[in-house]
């Protein structure tokens, strides 16, 4: 179906009455991530109980090493987050430091 002139100018003249009157469309709400408290307890309790941040921490230390210095690799991954989680990773580079 094709639009026609008549469609065209009635669809212009009432989006800019809608922008003249201060109407503005409502933001698109059918996909919408809200994390409560208790979701991401769940994220770290999943992390904490498969020790995934310690071998999260060795695995991306030992990939940046192959082009970085040790030390440069390890100052990088203390300030990166948990893919799942969302928490930080400098407890975990302290903790593979120390072992």
């Amino acid at each position: 179906m094709a639009m026609t002139r008549r469609d065209l100018l009635t669809t212009t003249v009432l989006a800019g009455a809608a922008a003249a009157f201060g109407l503005r469309p409502s933001a698109a709400r059918a996909f919408r991530i809200e994390e409560d408290e208790v979701t991401e307890q769940l994220y770290l309790a999943a992390c904490e109980q498969q020790n995934a941040h310690a071998e999260l921490v060795r695995d991306l230390i030992a990939q940046l090493e192959a082009t970085e210095g040790h030390e440069q690799a390890v100052a990088e991954v203390r300030a990166m987050k948990c893919p799942v989680c969302g928490c930080k990773l400098a407890a975990a580079v302290d903790d593979a430091a120390k072992s």
